[in-house]
């Protein structure tokens, strides 16, 4: 079988913890169907600062193919339009830890 996780892609960070996880819904997909057996794939942009480095290797690194994901300028690989910044101080971690 042979999945693509198309989409999105995040870093959950735990400032208390000092710990960063990555996911988001369409890595976990992708990461999940590796686990399972399946050829999996994901198609997404990745910023081209640490933190992307970060996800596509933490996603290659659990086995998912990510060579034909693009890496575009900026945190969030995508031109600057205003900024937001999501903190939790508890949970799970995600897929690809």
């Amino acid at each position: 079988m042979r999945v693509l996780g198309f989409g999105d892609n995040i870093v959950d960070r735990f400032v208390d913890r000092g710990v960063d996880y990555p996911g988001g819904n369409a890595v976990n997909v992708a990461v999940y169907a590796r686990r399972l057996g399946a050829q999996a794939e994901y198609l997404g942009v990745f910023g081209d600062d640490e933190l992307g480095g970060f996800l596509r290797a933490s996603i290659e690194a659990a086995g998912v193919a990510t060579a034909r994901s693009v890496v575009r300028r900026g945190s969030r690989g995508s031109p600057p339009c205003g900024s937001s910044t999501a903190t939790a101080s508890s949970s799970a971690g995600t897929a690809a830890e």
